[in-house]
């Protein structure tokens, strides 16, 4: 018997001019669902298994712009999820909880502004119900009011190197309990992390901390070189110019240079 065909939790929506289904390259397609799983899950790591209660479908696609209808294992923890993506897109606040959404955001955002569209994620049982609408410059109003930005080193293990579409490289560092997913700059950083899979690295780069809580939410990856003691002095230095005045909230600023940077 064929099984039944599941109700829509939500729906994706891509609106501009000249929006179809088969206007949006499959490349685009699947780095926007990609995105749009890490939201809805929660989770900065997308499910391999369709088993897991995280898993997001496709359901169907239909025209009027570009309409996608998506089916949820856990359909109310997904919508749940959305919403809260889209509550913190419209005002702003300084949360761990939200952490898992920085980097679909800055993924989707890239898509709407390749496109030249809007990319809104609604309820599937009530279309006047916007979860979170991501436009072209959304993730930049995002960043601006709870990231900060600098360069700095960390120190971690490599658990994963590589990428088909784009350079990535997973860390288990010391600061947070989940992996930290990177994206590398070149593909000799790239070698060199291969090369280190499963020993401990030390990776030069740009960061992007959430102020307040300095949880690392973005990295990319420049050079890999083999983890050394450095100077907590000079770490302090730079960490405290790239993050201005919100350095000085932090409990334990020679904990935190120490789960950092490995010393």
């Amino acid at each position: 018997m064929r099984p039944k065909k599941p109700s829509a939790a939500f729906e994706v929506l891509f609106e501009g001019q000249d929006i179809v289904p088969e206007a949006i390259p499959l490349t685009v397609l699947s780095r926007s669902f990609s995105a749009v799983q890490r939201l809805a899950s929660g989770d900065e790591l997308v499910p391999d298994v369709e088993e897991s209660e995280h898993y997001v479908s496709l359901l169907s696609v239909k025209r009027g712009s570009a309409r996608f209808e998506c089916a949820a294992k856990s359909p109310q923890m997904a919508v749940t999820n959305l919403r809260l993506v889209g509550a913190m897109m419209s005002a702003p606040e300084v949360s761990d909880d939200i952490a898992f959404a920085f980097n679909p955001l800055e993924d989707l955002s890239a898509v709407a502004r390749s496109l030249g569209c809007t990319i809104t994620l609604r309820a599937a049982d009530d279309r006047r119900t916007v979860l979170a609408k991501i436009e072209p410059d959304t993730f930049g109003r995002v960043a601006r009011s709870l990231l900060l930005e600098g360069d700095t080193t960390i120190t971690g293990r490599v658990e994963r190197a590589g990428g088909a579409i784009e350079m990535r490289c997973a860390l288990r560092v010391s600061f947070q309990h989940t992996l930290l997913y990177c994206r590398v700059e070149s593909e000799e950083a790239v070698r060199k992390l291969g090369e280190r899979l499963y020993q401990n690295v030390a990776v030069s780069g740009q960061a992007k901390w959430i102020r307040g809580s300095w949880r690392v939410v973005h990295f990319t990856i420049r050079d890999v070189q083999q983890p050394h003691a450095g100077s907590v002095d000079e770490a302090f230095a730079a960490l405290r110019a790239a993050g201005g005045d919100a350095w000085d909230r932090i409990p334990d600023p020679q904990k935190f240079l120490r789960d950092t940077t490995g010393d």
